[in-house]
């Protein structure tokens, strides 16, 4: 397998300079707003030019596709390792898919219904099932699905679990 990959940038430049010069009245909200509409034009054409720039080549080879779970695995652990770490957000998860101790009480959940008050296991919630995901992707990594000697039915159950979590939150996986 040979996977090359040169993701173009999201083009966002110019808002937090635009923001200062608001912020220390250097400018006025008319100004601010006006050049706004201009960053908004200008960065949406540099997207579209930074996207024809975008390369992705992916060649596979006949071993590839035998074991393709491992290959897939080889491009997704990282990615989820990664955005682990690097994470700035989290969706909200379903309370079924944590353990009781991550749920929300009655009380925090029509907060958060009313005005979108998170609690304090809000993102310990999404961590949880990133760990489960990063858990199965290793899982089938390490090539354990095929030690029958050494099987453990809880483990396998678990790697299950995150492959489900994957599927599920698979939207979710942006950082």
């Amino acid at each position: 397998m040979f996977v090359l990959t040169t993701r173009a940038p999201r083009a966002w430049h110019g808002y937090d300079i635009l923001d200062k010069l608001k912020k220390d009245d250097r400018i006025s909200q008319e100004t601010h707003d006006r050049l706004e509409t201009l960053l908004i034009k200008f960065n949406s054409g540099l997207q579209k030019f930074y996207d024809k720039l975008a390369l992705n080549i992916v060649r596979l080879k006949g071993e590839d596709i035998w074991e393709a779970e491992q290959t897939i695995a080889i491009v997704v652990y990282p990615i989820l390792l990664k955005l682990r770490k690097e994470k700035h957000g989290a969706p909200n998860v379903d309370p079924i898919d944590v353990p009781e101790h991550l749920r929300m009480t009655v009380e925090q959940k029509k907060a958060y219904n009313v005005d979108g008050t998170t609690d304090e296991n809000y993102f310990a919630r999404y961590d949880y099932i990133m760990d489960e995901m990063i858990f199965a992707f290793k899982y089938i990594l390490d090539g354990k699905q095929y030690d029958y000697v050494n099987f453990d039915r809880r483990e396998y159950e678990r790697v299950e679990n995150g492959l489900q979590l994957f599927s599920k939150y698979y939207f979710s996986l942006w950082d």
